[in-house]
């Protein structure tokens, strides 16, 4: 549907830690100060060969990674 392009959706992570203080995921938190149609922020990504089965259909997915960060 969008060649050469990869959209993504993630979840702000903000919690409390054992000792009260606030805590921020670096990646989420990152993300989420980006502008809105920000042309080109500075995302270094990479593709690793996993054991994951795609269609062989060109079809849409949603992919969940959670704890990857």
């Amino acid at each position: 549907m969008h060649p050469g392009q990869l959209h993504l959706c993630v979840g702000v992570v903000e919690y409390l830690s054992f000792y009260k203080r606030k805590r921020h995921g670096l990646c989420s938190t990152y993300l989420a100060s980006l502008q809105p149609g920000e042309k080109y922020p500075r995302l270094r990504l990479w593709i690793k060969k996993g054991v994951l089965r795609l269609p062989k259909d060109n079809c849409p997915m949603i992919l969940v990674g959670p704890g990857t960060g």
